[in-house]
């Protein structure tokens, strides 16, 4: 519920996000909600007692003690080829219980994203700005989705982001980005490197 939101429910959504990238598919694609659950005790496992605490509505809790017992697949089972660091961050942000998932710093902190990781390119939003949300409330086409993308893209990152002469690169969008505003420059840390799952 929304009284219950906290910082634990996105990092499932961020666990969600890593696997799809892995898997390149939804790890949970249900129909409706007592689906998706079916489908996350299908590969987490049933849940004891201890990992329901938060599971508040009664019957939510009945429909998931009502389910086969399944025991828990490990991701690296899941997806075997892919780095066993990204299979251990995955077990940490997909626990069942919000309580038991790794919390933000500790995932940036985390061996599989020490590459990337720079503190001093991380800095720590202290306020909220509703008003840089303001394209939630207004009707969207695809068109105008992929116009705030690209704006996104041109105020956030450098210049040379788009390599025209690399494999997939698009000179058109090399060129977009290239003759824009000068963005503004990042913080003081290493260049980010691309990776492998």
């Amino acid at each position: 519920s929304r009284e219950r939101y906290t910082k634990a429910v996105d990092m499932w959504s961020v666990g969600c996000i890593l696997a799809e990238l892995m898997g390149r598919k939804p790890i949970f694609p249900g129909r409706d909600s007592f689906h998706q659950i079916t489908l996350i005790v299908s590969i987490l496992g049933s849940p004891g007692p201890n990992q329901q605490r938060s599971i508040d509505n009664t019957k939510s809790r009945d429909f998931v003690n009502n389910l086969p017992r399944k025991p828990k697949i490990p991701f690296h089972k899941i997806f075997p080829h892919a780095n066993p660091l990204a299979c251990d961050l995955l077990e940490k942000l997909l626990a069942f219980e919000p309580e038991d998932r790794i919390t933000i710093d500790e995932a940036l902190k985390h061996p599989y994203l020490e590459e990337l990781h720079c503190e001093e390119d991380e800095p720590i939003c202290e306020t909220l700005n509703f008003d840089e949300f303001f394209f939630e409330y207004l009707p969207c086409s695809k068109d105008d989705l992929r116009v705030l993308i690209h704006n996104e893209v041109v105020e956030n990152y450098q210049t040379d982001t788009f390599e025209p002469d690399s494999p997939g690169g698009d000179a058109s969008q090399a060129t977009a980005v290239t003759n824009a505003a000068p963005p503004p420059q990042p913080a003081r840390g290493r260049r980010r490197r691309r990776r492998s799952f």
